[in-house]
This record gives C-alpha cells, structure tokens and sequence, in this order.
C-alpha cells in the first residue's frame, strides 16, 4: 500500500493525544503516539559517513535506500494511507530537512498549541496524581537540593522548564516551523478543539487536502495503550476521555505566583 506522510508536532499536554485519537477513527489514517522515526533517522543519517564502505565509495546507493525506505519500514504493519507521524522535533531545523528529503518533501505538519501556563498546571496535575498513585515525585531527585529553600512545585516547574528539556525543545522546534515554514503548518489551538470540534476538524482536513470525514466527539477512543509508568515514570499522562471535555485544570490551583510570573510570557516571541 502507497502510504502518504504527514507529522504532528507542538508542545506537550497540549491535546495531541485526544486528537490522534479522533483523527484514528477516520478508516483512512493512522495518526501515531510520540514515535522515534524522528530519531533513528538521525541516528542512522549521521553516522552513515563513519561507515569504511561508505568513505570508499561502495554500494553509496544502498545507504539512501535504507533512509528513504525507512518510514515505509517502520509504518509496515499499518494499512492505511493516510501516515500522521508526531514528535515534537519535527520542526528543528536537522530533522525538517531528513522529514523532506527522506520521508515527504510535501509533508504538512499539525502543530497543537495551549497556552503555556495551562501546559505546566497540566503538567503538575499529572505529577500529583502519580505521587499519590506510587509516592514518586516526577521532575524531582534525591539531588534536587532547591528544594530546601522552594516549594517543591516551583522546583518541578523550573524543572520542566529548564534549558534543553522536553518543552524548551518543543518550542524550538516551533519556533523553527512558524518562521520559515508557515506555508506546511497548521496551529491547532487545545480550545479550538474543545470548543468548536467539528470546524477545527474540517480545517484540518482542508489544510491536508483530504476529503472532511464525520467524527464522533462523544465515544473517544485512544487505539494505543500506553504504558505510561514504565515510558514515562507518570500515571496517566496520556488518558483519553470518552467524552471531548475541557479537562478541570485551573492554573491558579496548581501554580504559584511565582510560576505565573516567570513564565506566563514564555510564548509571547512566537507573536500568535
């Protein structure tokens, strides 16, 4: 089966998940969880030159194939058409170009946003209900000594916050997409969803040129089951409600004055 390529990218806890989940029930797409296509394509890309057959200039056409073929290979097992691969790397500039050159030129990407401070309360949300679930405390370790002078969730979010983690590098990748890819994104605000389903759908078909499909937002169901605690050392991080619903996240219940003040502006260069 011919598969055609398209990608998912933004920040986390910003409804990927729910939306994969929607867009699964469309016979014709597989929209896939946080996949590792991204990495090995890098890892295998970048060290093909280091290869002794390589460097003397031996079967050179063997080595693009295994790149080119790669998503065909990885994807093998799915038999739809429609391919929606997301990572939220998707956007830096190495991975863009091994996305055109090695898996779609034409490739599109969705890219789901929330606002920064809905992100992180979503964040310690998660990690509360897995302290009192296993009594781990994620985003913090035996060495985490700011805890001695900060309240621990302070010390989760500049955690999640920090230099070259998970969000940082989501956002990088963002930064990258809207500025000199705007033409090949599509922004899918988590409200927009909640609120207005049916026409966020049907803007994302249109902007992936394919035919509007009819879903139903009242019997979700995620088709892969995450093993989230083992993954990801969380409970829950990827449940899916049945019903499309606005999650009962407050900031102000989970983040302090500090948290809201230091990172309330964190998008604002991203000018939306």
């Amino acid at each position: 089966m011919r598969k055609t390529y398209h990608f998912m990218a933004g920040l986390p806890r910003s409804g990927s998940t729910v939306l994969a989940a929607i867009l699964n029930q469309n016979p014709e797409i597989y929209s896939s969880p946080q996949t590792d296509l991204i990495g090995m394509l890098y890892e295998i890309e970048s060290k093909i030159p280091n290869y002794e057959s390589y460097r003397a200039k031996l079967m050179v056409p063997n080595f693009a194939s295994v790149l080119y073929g790669m998503a065909d290979n990885f994807y093998s097992s799915i038999e739809k058409p429609i391919i929606i691969d997301k990572n939220r790397g998707w956007g830096t500039p190495y991975n863009w170009e091994n996305l055109s050159l090695y898996v779609n030129p034409d490739g599109k990407v969705i890219l789901t946003m929330r606002p920064i401070l809905e992100v992180l309360a979503s964040f310690i949300r998660v990690a509360q209900q897995t302290n009192k679930a296993i009594g781990g405390n994620p985003y913090l370790n035996e060495n985490f000594w700011v805890t001695d002078y900060r309240d621990t969730v302070d010390a989760q979010v500049d955690s999640i916050m920090s230099t070259n983690g998970e969000v940082e590098r989501a956002i990088f990748s963002i930064a990258n997409l809207l500025k000199n890819h705007r033409d090949r994104v599509y922004v899918v605000w988590f409200d927009d969803l909640l609120q207005n389903p049916d026409a966020t759908m049907n803007s994302i078909y249109d902007f992936l040129g394919l035919q509007p499909f009819k879903h139903n937002f009242n019997n979700i169901k995620s088709i892969d089951n995450h093993d989230d605690l083992t993954g990801y050392g969380m409970v829950g991080l990827h449940d899916v409600r049945k019903k499309l619903s606005k999650p009962k996240t407050k900031v102000e219940e989970y983040l302090s004055d500090y948290a809201i003040r230091k990172y309330g502006n964190a998008l604002d260069f991203l000018n939306f």
